[in-house]
């Protein structure tokens, strides 16, 4: 969070994000450290800086700073402390570098931002959460009208209408302004349903960087065996939460005073239920999700599926 250079509006980035929405400059930073300038995309290599696990803040490019007041400081001059005594005075530089890589370490483990997904290659934040939205919306929950709940459909019909073996990037299939987070989402939907499957690829720029992205790639299988798709949407009681079938439409239990006008005024009512999105994961295997890339061993599970 913070302010665009640009036109001053108060910015929040999400994964994909590099620009303003307003101004679609790329956000910039002034290093609080170092005081210099950075983009928050790196103009070579294209890829967005990273985030300190700690405080949420950018590292500067240059000196490697976040904010002045993160708390991993604290953590590095304490720990510094405890194994001072027990470390020679000529390994002191050797102890400062072994004391960061602990702390960023206990970082990764605070934080839970090491990035895990299944053997499919689908991230555990989709498998959470982000294909249940998808389905949901594709259903109509929650959409502005029709035709946000038919983009879903559309993209999806652009990737069932090309031939088996085609290749989609987020780059070739965005549209000019927006970031590709659409089909980032449609894509990992279809590497559920079987219908594309997730690459990670690379490729050397100019100046002889590695540039490394995702690749789906157009297949026809069923779809995969952990996909649950049964409680995408449950109905619940909005004074004591308890949830209900589909079928039910008020609470057994709740009442409500009536705002109705004459004799009907101050009736007790059944509480009428709403629809929530279910806790329930759409993936039935997500206890075992690993950091890193799907496998390369060509064994993967076999893929099958009642038709949602």
């Amino acid at each position: 969070m913070g302010k665009c250079w640009n036109c001053k509006t108060e910015v929040f980035l999400k994964d994909e994000e590099v620009r303003c929405d307003r101004c679609k400059q790329i956000v910039r930073y002034k290093c609080n450290n170092c005081k210099k300038l950075f983009d928050v995309q790196n103009k070579e290599t294209k890829k967005k800086v990273k985030i300190c696990l700690w405080c949420g803040f950018f590292l500067c490019p240059n000196c490697n700073s976040c904010s002045p007041d993160c708390q991993k400081y604290e953590h590095h001059n304490k720990i510094k402390q405890i194994l001072n005594n027990l470390i020679p005075v000529d390994k002191w530089q050797e102890l400062n570098q072994k004391v960061q890589e602990v702390v960023d370490y206990f970082g990764d483990i605070k934080m839970g931002r090491k990035k895990t997904s299944c053997e499919f290659g689908v991230p555990k934040t989709y498998a959470k959460e982000r294909i249940k939205h998808i389905l949901a919306r594709m259903k109509g929950f929650k959409v502005r009208d029709f035709a946000d709940q038919d983009a879903f459909e559309k993209r999806q019909k652009e990737i069932l209408n090309k031939e088996i073996g085609h290749e989609f990037t987020i780059g070739n299939s965005r549209n000019d302004g927006s970031y590709g987070q659409e089909y980032r989402d449609i894509f990992n939907l279809c590497v559920c349903l079987g219908t594309l499957e997730h690459e990670k690829k690379s490729f050397k720029n100019d100046k002889g960087i590695e540039i490394s992205y995702d690749s789906w790639v157009r297949i026809e299988e069923e779809p995969c065996e952990f996909l649950d798709t049964k409680e995408l949407i449950v109905k619940y009681c909005p004074q004591c939460a308890k949830t209900f079938s589909k079928d039910k439409t008020y609470c057994d239990e709740c009442k409500y005073k009536s705002n109705y006008k004459g004799h009907q005024k101050g009736d007790l009512k059944n509480v009428p239920l709403k629809e929530k999105l279910s806790d329930i994961p759409t993936c039935k295997n997500i206890g075992n999700f690993k950091e890193g890339e799907k496998k390369e061993d060509g064994k993967k599970s076999e893929r099958k599926i009642e038709e949602f």
